[in-house]
């Protein structure tokens, strides 16, 4: 028997993330936390590296496909990425979240992350606009379509073209913090 994922409060929802990512899918996200009472867990796959080890934490261990050819190191692909969030999730400060680095395939690293953590549901952007991610969805395939495919959690699609949203999320009003919440620390560490 399929067991159901219900959002709660003890689940957190993650959220797939990557450089650009538009705001509407974090601010969508957060709705989505608000109403569930649920923290986030904002994961970016490096495809252009594999991972060696994962930890129960949802962390990995991970080196570079092809040590010599990486054009932005991953180290400052991570720090900015995490600037980017806290630039975003500042105004959010009643939602809990934090970030994971990972690297391989997206779909499946976003599964073994959304296992780890036991998470309630998984949230990704359709498709970003532009020629160069409709040629990568031709010849890779949707990460969301591989998503709803290969794992049994629910999967949230927020489509990206914030032209096509007539009305934006319905965020709700913020209640005040029991305590300050952020990021979350870094997890074990990483190989180059």
């Amino acid at each position: 028997m399929n067991q159901i994922h219900i959002p709660s409060s003890d689940r957190p929802l993650v959220v797939s993330v990557h450089p650009g990512v538009p705001e509407l899918l974090i601010e969508t996200a957060v709705g989505w936390a608000r109403a569930f009472g649920s923290s986030l867990c904002m994961a970016y796959v490096d495809e252009s590296r594999v991972t060696i080890e994962g930890y129960e934490d949802g962390t990995v261990r991970h080196t570079a496909l092809i040590p010599d050819d990486e054009r932005t190191p991953w180290r400052a692909r991570d720090s900015q990425l995490r600037e980017a969030l806290a630039s975003v999730m500042a105004a959010h400060p009643d939602v809990e979240w934090q970030f994971r680095f990972r690297a391989g395939n997206p779909d499946r690293e976003l599964t073994h992350l959304a296992h780890a953590l036991g998470a309630a549901a998984i949230v990704v952007g359709t498709r970003a606009p532009g020629f160069r991610w409709t040629a990568k969805e031709w010849f890779d395939g949707s990460v969301a379509l591989q998503l709803s495919r290969r794992q049994s959690r629910p999967v949230i699609l927020v489509p990206l073209d914030a032209g096509a949203w007539e009305h934006p999320v319905a965020v709700h009003p913020a209640a005040e913090p029991e305590e300050d919440a952020g990021p979350g620390g870094p997890g074990p560490a990483d190989e180059d």
